[in-house]
């Protein structure tokens, strides 16, 4: 148990992330069908927002008092910023839903193409890193399904809050020297240019968002003419 909670909390790196096999791949790309569906039920939500809740915790813990950076510690990622907001601001509000949708696609791009911290697979960095994205992707879709009243955001909405958003992270990146949200080194592309990516990354989350909205908004139209098929 000991050697356990030691990597677990270790604050040794490697000289590599870990490396995920094809095999871990597919594993973390199918469990996003399988906590949709869960979602839609609300199979199980008490523990997975507890559970949410103790990881985001655990990790915050090893940050500030083991291993703190001001290059990576601080919460200014998509996916970090929809859990923070998905926890704490009212149902009913506007920003809760753009983060909602963040939540939904944030973490189908995570799994599909993970970028692990450097240290072992099950060190607190990397489980948080799968199962905060799990969890976060339950939520988002749980939340979004059940909603008493929904209020669709409209494409300016989307706009705005996608460029305030990524505009701070800029601001935060270019200050702290930190890679958040991919602004200072765009995977794949490998640019460096922080307007470039301030402005690629605004229109594609803004382009991604009106799809998760729009994807949810049908499958919504579909469920309530079955219903009345029924």
């Amino acid at each position: 148990m000991g050697d356990l909670l030691t990597q677990l909390f270790s604050t040794r790196p490697l000289d590599y992330p870990p490396h995920l096999g094809w095999q871990g791949h597919f594993g973390l790309v199918l469990s996003l069908p399988l906590l949709f569906w869960a979602a839609r039920n609300r199979k199980g939500e008490k523990a997975v927002k507890n559970l949410f809740i103790l990881i985001l915790l655990a990790l915050y813990g090893f940050f500030f008092l083991r291993d703190f950076s001001w290059k990576t510690s601080l919460p200014f990622y998509h996916c970090r910023l929809a859990m923070f907001f998905l926890l704490f601001s009212p149902d009913d509000s506007k920003l809760k839903q753009f983060w909602a949708y963040v939540g939904v696609l944030g973490p189908v791009v995570a799994l599909a193409y993970p970028i692990l911290y450097p240290y072992p697979f099950f060190h607190i960095t990397n489980l948080s890193f799968v199962l905060l994205h799990q969890f976060l992707f339950y939520l988002s879709v749980s939340y979004l399904s059940h909603q008493p009243e929904h209020v669709w955001l409209t494409k300016r909405d989307l706009g705005f809050y996608s460029f305030v958003v990524t505009l701070a992270m800029a601001v935060v990146a270019v200050l702290t020297g930190g890679n958040y949200g991919f602004l200072l080194n765009l995977p794949i592309l490998e640019s460096r240019s922080i307007w470039f990516n301030l402005f690629l990354l605004t229109v594609l989350l803004l382009l991604s968002l009106i799809g998760v909205q729009e994807a949810l908004l049908s499958l919504k139209e579909r469920e309530e003419v079955g219903e009345q098929l029924a």
